[in-house]
């Protein structure tokens, strides 16, 4: 494989069938993941067998042998925030051998943010799971497209000079958008919580206006503090939404400049 040039026919019919033999631990993989990512906001859970083609490049870019690659059979699995994230990398890890984890999103790669974990399925069989938010998502299958359509390099850094600078840019907008989107999740339980003190009863005091006129403090507190909250987070929302439309717009122009 360290030779320039296609493949024997008889060789790629050996990374065929190597590559056939992860349908059944996919399925049986994605079977026992459904029911761990109910309490999270999962978008879609998807797999993937990776083509001949880019497995021959691998190898070639690489110099590593069949058995060493990890990624033969993915499953991808994209959330709405890194809350969600965190939450999803900690279920897997308590219910599957993970035998390695690569942290994209704090150490991203040319421009592309995830979390790769590589699960043990059974002796000769490990696969990547991918765990990434929607706007990491969208900017990976921009990057896949570019890279298709403009010059391959652009997935490993390269391509264009003008392109590159956009991509790394878009790349880093999106992930302050994942930052806003996370605090602000952060906050909402809070809420939650400021509501449901005022259904707890004040302590009773030596008498009934006493009691009364505590009660009244305490729910005066909580609502201004109620109407505070809610101020900040409906501006966090407000700008959310707006640079995410923003992004999702030079993402299409990208797109469409470089078609």
């Amino acid at each position: 494989m360290k030779e320039p040039g296609a493949p024997p026919e008889d060789t790629l019919a050996v990374y065929d069938a190597y590559r056939s033999s992860f349908d059944a631990h996919l399925r049986s993989l994605v079977e026992a993941i459904i029911p761990l990512l109910e309490e999270f906001d999962v978008l879609s859970v998807n797999t993937r067998l990776k083509q001949s083609k880019s497995i021959v490049a691998k190898l070639r870019r690489h110099r590593t042998t069949l058995s060493t690659i990890e990624d033969v059979g993915g499953c991808r699995i994209v959330v709405s925030s890194m809350l969600d994230t965190r939450g999803v990398i900690q279920a897997l890890a308590d219910q599957f051998d993970i035998v390695r984890l690569r942290d994209y999103q704090t150490d991203p790669r040319a421009g592309y943010r995830s979390c790769h974990l590589v699960g043990q399925l059974s002796e000769r069989h490990r696969v990547e799971i991918q765990v990434r938010t929607e706007i990491q998502n969208e900017w990976a299958n921009l990057s896949e497209d570019l890279a298709h359509r403009v010059d391959p390099e652009v997935k490993y850094g390269g391509g264009p000079p003008t392109l590159r600078s956009a991509l790394d840019d878009l790349s880093s907008q999106g992930a302050k958008l994942d930052t806003v989107l996370a605090a602000l999740l952060d906050v909402l339980p809070v809420t939650a919580a400021v509501w449901l003190d005022l259904l707890v009863p004040p302590l009773r005091r030596s008498s009934p206006a006493e009691h009364d006129a505590d009660f009244l403090r305490k729910l005066d507190q909580l609502e201004a503090r109620v109407i505070e909250l809610m101020r900040r987070e409906r501006a966090q929302v407000t700008s959310l939404l707006e640079a995410r439309a923003a992004l999702r717009a030079r993402s299409r122009k990208l797109a469409h400049e470089w078609s």
